[in-house]
């Protein structure tokens, strides 16, 4: 039988009552739900990977009250609307995660190759570095290291029974 005299971290581990996974979200629900068992006050939080409601179906009632960050849900903003709403109806899915966020991107390239007048990657990034751009959610633009502008950066979400929201 093996017991905390073998592994002392066994005796630590009782005492965890915040854990902090990343990973993919079939993982991290797999492993909440098991480690409620042990620890029913353990609190999750995690990343963007989280991102889905598919965590709940893998969880459980175990998920209800996981924290995780991700940028701003796209779908709220006015800008969005005529996109969301063509997904919804055109392609019968939910354009949640990342699906906005990477429509926008593929709305900056494409912009950005009609400015460049090529496909040469060194003039397309120029043109990206240099321009700013109308997209589905709203005008983005890049700045010197690459990063988005225009969308801010991360919020908190929660799960509650059936899916997440803003966190409080």
């Amino acid at each position: 039988m093996i017991g905390s005299a073998d592994f002392p971290f066994l005796h630590f581990c009782n005492k965890i009552d915040i854990l902090y996974a990343g990973g993919y979200l079939n993982d991290i629900g797999i492993i909440l739900r098991q480690a409620k068992k042990k620890l029913p006050n353990l609190r999750l939080f995690s990343g963007d990977s989280l991102v889905n409601v598919e965590f709940l179906f893998i969880a459980g009632e175990a998920g209800e009250g996981t924290y995780f960050t991700f940028a701003p849900d796209m779908r709220q903003k006015p800008e969005a609307r005529r996109v969301v709403t063509a997904i919804r109806e055109e392609d019968a899915f939910e354009p949640d995660g990342q699906t906005l966020y990477s429509y926008g991107a593929v709305q900056a390239w494409a912009q950005a190759v009609k400015q460049a007048g090529s496909l040469k990657p060194k003039a397309v990034i120029n043109a990206l570095k240099a321009g700013s751009f109308d997209t589905g959610i709203g005008k983005i633009g890049f700045d010197e290291k690459g990063d988005a502008t225009g969308i801010n950066t991360f919020v908190w979400y929660v799960f509650g029974k059936e899916n997440y929201s803003l966190a409080e």
